[in-house]
């Protein structure tokens, strides 16, 4: 809409606004398709996050309205994931190391698993993906500290990248733990 019209159009959105779904086709295990949701329902803080253009707080009012039957895509699909039912990244994240330009941080798994009961070779196949895909000098290690702390500690999160990368040379561990993301960054 023309940036005259824009205020205008918000108003009218925010008065009427029901919901919102989208949703996205995965490629399911083994075979076939299996929808992913995004759903934003009516709430009482929708009207005028949309009036005042604070579009970006939807995600927050999406995310505290699971129990009201809302949901992200990211969350949508982290169950998916979890669940074993798709693996959608694994061709994106291909995709995305044909690019040369394009770095990976190894960071986050922690708190997309199970926070009270992940084990360690349950991560082996997204590091082998990641890790092949990539190559040793385009990745670069993020704890994901302090949100790591909701599922393991510091230590626990550093230790399973720690333990993947022990084949690596000498060079490639200085560059995944420090030297990669300082010459992505140019900071080093």
């Amino acid at each position: 809409f023309p940036a005259e019209e824009q205020n205008q159009v918000r108003i009218m959105l925010g008065s009427c606004l029901a919901g919102v779904v989208a949703q996205l086709l995965c490629k399911k295990i083994p075979k076939g398709r299996c929808a992913v949701h995004e759903i934003l329902l009516t709430h009482e803080a929708l009207p005028n996050t949309i009036r005042s253009g604070q579009i970006a707080n939807i995600k927050s009012i999406i995310e505290s309205g699971g129990a009201d039957g809302m949901i992200t895509m990211d969350n949508s699909l982290m169950n998916r994931v979890k669940d074993g039912t798709i693996e959608p990244w694994k061709s994106q994240l291909r995709r995305l190391a044909k690019l040369p330009n394009v770095h990976c941080k190894v960071s986050g798994m922690l708190t997309e698993a199970d926070h009270k009961a992940w084990q360690a070779e349950q991560f082996r196949p997204y590091l082998d993906t990641v890790f092949e895909a990539f190559g040793p000098t385009r990745l670069m290690y993020g704890s994901d500290w302090p949100v790591c702390l909701f599922a393991g500690s510091y230590e626990q999160a550093f230790r399973l990248v720690d333990d993947y990368a022990r084949g690596l040379t000498d060079a490639e561990r200085a560059g995944l733990f420090g030297g990669n993301g300082a010459r992505f960054y140019g900071i080093g």
